[in-house]
């Protein structure tokens, strides 16, 4: 059983359909995320508070992908934000958008968390 789409962080019902029920690789890219995002949740940071607007944009674009491959919408949504902020040279609004995206980045983290413990 998987958490309601509706109300979830990450649609894993959409993410095994389009990974054709292969649920070892959907283990795998869940892993990755997990491993990798972290990392780039601080550099994301580091570029917000300088508004360094061209890593901000690169960032939040590597983030927004990745989150598009696990069906994150919601935390996909807020990156693409941000990337569009950056894209724009408008710093208004990334503060906010940013402890925004650190919540549902830990939202998702968390329901990734839970969908692992499950049984195969």
């Amino acid at each position: 059983m998987t958490p309601s789409s509706s109300t979830s962080s990450v649609d894993f019902a959409d993410l095994l359909y389009r990974l054709d029920g292969d649920q070892e690789l959907a283990r795998e890219i869940l892993l990755m995320f997990k491993e990798e995002y972290p990392a780039l949740l601080r550099s994301l940071q580091v570029a917000v508070a300088g508004r360094e607007m061209r890593q901000v944009e690169t960032t939040a674009h590597t983030l927004k992908g990745m989150l598009a491959n696990l069906s994150a919408v919601h935390a996909l949504s807020t990156a693409a934000f941000l990337e569009q902020l950056s894209r724009n040279g408008d710093p208004s609004g990334m503060d906010e958008a940013l402890t925004r995206l650190s919540k549902e980045l830990l939202d998702t983290a968390h329901e990734i968390d839970l969908y692992l413990a499950l049984p195969s």
